[in-house]
C-alpha cells in the first residue's frame, strides 16, 4: 500500500490503518447506465465492526440485495451462518420486509469445473430453504462463471423486478417510515407534556399572599393616580397648538416661500418655445410649483408619529417608575407596551385590549394631512381651486412670472392660515387615546382584576427583593419552559417522507 508524505514522497507499506477502503471498477456490461453493484462481504468474512458496517450499507446504498452461496458437491445444508446473514440483513430496513428486495443466488459448478456438478445440492437448498425460515423475492440457480448466464439469469432478472416494483418499494418504505416518524412525535409530545409537569405548579404560602396584597393596593393607588393625572393634564391640553408640530410648520412654510422659487424669466421663454404657448408654460409651471410646495410638508410625517409616540411613553413612564414595571422591562413608548402585552395573562383581556388600544392610533402624512393640503394646493393648478376660476396670463413671460408669484404666495398663505385650526389636533388626538385608555384599564368592570393577575403572575420579577425565593423557583421553572418550548418548536416542524 502506498502513501505520500508531506514532501510528496511515495512511501511503500506492507500494512496502513484506515477507517475505510472503497475500491471501484468500470461495469463490465455497457448499456447499464443508473446501475452499481456493491460487492460486500458475507458474514464469515467480516473483520470486527463490519457487521454494522455490512448493515448501514444495505439500509442506505443499496435498492436489492444478492446472496450468492457456493453449495458444495459433496453435501450442504443451508447453517448457522446463513441463517445469521439473513437475520443480520432483516436489521437493515425494518420498514421493509428482506423478502421483497432480496435474492439468493446458488452458485452452480458442472462436472468439468475442478470440484465436480453441485447441481443436485443447489436443487435441494431450493426445497429446504422456507423451513429454514429463508424467505427473499426470488432463488436463482446460475453458474457465476459465465458472464452471458450470469447477465441473463441474474442481473436482468434483479434489475427487471426494480423496473417494475422499485417506485412501489420506495413508496412502501416511505409510508412506514413516515409512521414510525409520527409515532415518535407523539411520544416526544408525551414526554413534552410529563415535562412541563414535573416542576408542579407555582404555589404559594399565604405570607406571600399578604405581601402580595399589600404591594399591589399601594401600587394601584399610584397607578389609579398617576393614569388620571396625566389624562386630566391632556384633556386641558387638547385644544392648544401642539409645539412640536408648530415648529415644523413653520419651518416647512419658510422652505415653501424661499426653497420653492418661480421660474426666472428666461425659463418660461424656453418652456413657451418648447411647448408652444405662453399658456402651455404657465400651465406647467403651475404643476411643478404645486409639487414642490407639498414636497416641503412630507418631513412633518416623522413629528404626527412622534406626537403620539410621546404621549404613549408618559403612560409607560408612569408604569415603569411609579409602579415598579421597569424589573420586566426598560423599552419605551410603543415598545414597551408591546412587550407588556406578551406577559399579560389569558384571564386578563380586558387589558390586552387596552394595550392594543392604546398601540393601534397613529397620525400620518396622508391619513392626517394630505387630503387637507390638498384643496389650498389646487391654487397651483391650471384649472384652479373649487369654485374660483384661474388667472389668465399675457403671452409674455412677465405676464406668467407675476401670475406664478401671485398663486405661489396664495397658496402659502392659505396653508399657513389653515394650519392655525390644525395644530391642536394632534394634542386631541393623544387625549382621546389615553383617556379610552385610561377607560378601559382603570375605569371598566374588571380592570383592576386583570391588574391584579398581571401583578400576581409576575411578582417575582416585579418585587424581586419581598418574593426572593419565589423568583429562584420561578427562573428555574421559565428556564425549563423555554427550554420545552425550543423542543416544541423542532417537535411541530413538518416531517414529510416522500418516494421517488
Amino acid at each position: 500500500m502506498a502513501q505520500d508524505d508531506e514532501d510528496g514522497n511515495r512511501i511503500f507499506q506492507n500494512y496502513l490503518a484506515v477507517k475505510e477502503v472503497q475500491l471501484f471498477c468500470a461495469f463490465p456490461r455497457k448499456g447499464s447506465s443508473y446501475c452499481s453493484v456493491i460487492d460486500m462481504p458475507g458474514l464469515g468474512d467480516t473483520g470486527v465492526g463490519d457487521q454494522e458496517r455490512l448493515v448501514t450499507v444495505l439500509g442506505h446504498d443499496v435498492d436489492a440485495v444478492v446472496f450468492v452461496k457456493l453449495p458444495s458437491p459433496t453435501g450442504d445444508y443451508w447453517g448457522d451462518k446463513d441463517v445469521a446473514l439473513f437475520d443480520l440483513a432483516k436489521r437493515a430496513l425494518i420498514d421493509l420486509p428482506l423478502e421483497k428486495w432480496s435474492f439468493v443466488v446458488l452458485n452452480r459448478t458442472g462436472s468439468a469445473s475442478g470440484i465436480g456438478s453441485n447441481d443436485a445440492n443447489c436443487q435441494q437448498l431450493l426445497s429446504s430453504a422456507p423451513s429454514k425460515h429463508i424467505e427473499v423475492t426470488k432463488m436463482i440457480v446460475a453458474d457465476c462463471t459465465d458472464p452471458d448466464e450470469v447477465q441473463l439469469r441474474v442481473f436482468a432478472e434483479v434489475v427487471d423486478y426494480l423496473n417494475r416494483h422499485g417506485a412501489h418499494l420506495d413508496d412502501e418504505f416511505a409510508a412506514a417510515t413516515q409512521d414510525r416518524l409520527d409515532h415518535l412525535r407523539d411520544d416526544v409530545n408525551q414526554y413534552i407534556a410529563e415535562a412541563a409537569a414535573c416542576l408542579g405548579s407555582e404555589g404559594s404560602t399565604e405570607r406571600e399572599f399578604t405581601t402580595f396584597d399589600s404591594l399591589f393596593d399601594d401600587m394601584w393607588s399610584r397607578l389609579t393616580n398617576g393614569l388620571e393625572d396625566l389624562a386630566a393634564n391632556l384633556r386641558l391640553n387638547a385644544a392648544l397648538p401642539n409645539v412640536e408640530l408648530a415648529q415644523q410648520v413653520d419651518a416647512a412654510i419658510e422652505r415653501a416661500r424661499t426653497e420653492v422659487a418661480v421660474p426666472a424669466l428666461e425659463d418660461i421663454d424656453s418652456l413657451a418655445r418648447r411647448h408652444g404657448a405662453y399658456s402651455s408654460a404657465f400651465n406647467v409651471s403651475l404643476h411643478s410649483l404645486r409639487t414642490r410646495v407639498n414636497d416641503q410638508f412630507q418631513p412633518l410625517e416623522s413629528t404626527l408619529r412622534l406626537s403620539l409616540e410621546h404621549v404613549r411613553e408618559e403612560v409607560a413612564a408612569k408604569l415603569r417608575d411609579d409602579c415598579e414595571l421597569s424589573t420586566i422591562d426598560s423599552a419605551s413608548g410603543t415598545e414597551f407596551f408591546r412587550k407588556l402585552a406578551t406577559l399579560v395573562p389569558s384571564d386578563a383581556k380586558i387589558l390586552a385590549t387596552a394595550i392594543e388600544v392604546l398601540c393601534s392610533v397613529d397620525l400620518t402624512y396622508r391619513g392626517f394631512l394630505q387630503y387637507r393640503l390638498r384643496p389650498h394646493l389646487m391654487v397651483l393648478h391650471p384649472d384652479g381651486a373649487i369654485g374660483q376660476e384661474q388667472i389668465r396670463v399675457s403671452a409674455n413671460a412677465e405676464s406668467v412670472y407675476e401670475a406664478l408669484e401671485v398663486l405661489h404666495e396664495r397658496a402659502i398663505y392659505r396653508i399657513e392660515e389653515a394650519f392655525d385650526a390644525w395644530l391642536s389636533e394632534p394634542n386631541q388626538v393623544a387625549a382621546a387615546v389615553v383617556e379610552e385608555f385610561v377607560d378601559r384599564a382603570l375605569r371598566a368592570s374588571g380592570s383592576k382584576a386583570a391588574w391584579r393577575s398581571l401583578y400576581l403572575e409576575h411578582r417575582a420579577r416585579i418585587w424581586e427583593a419581598q418574593f426572593d425565593e419565589l423568583g429562584d423557583r420561578t427562573k428555574v421553572r421559565q428556564d425549563w419552559n423555554e427550554a420545552l418550548d425550543v423542543v416544541k418548536r423542532a417537535a411541530a416542524k413538518p416531517l414529510q417522507v416522500t418516494g421517488r
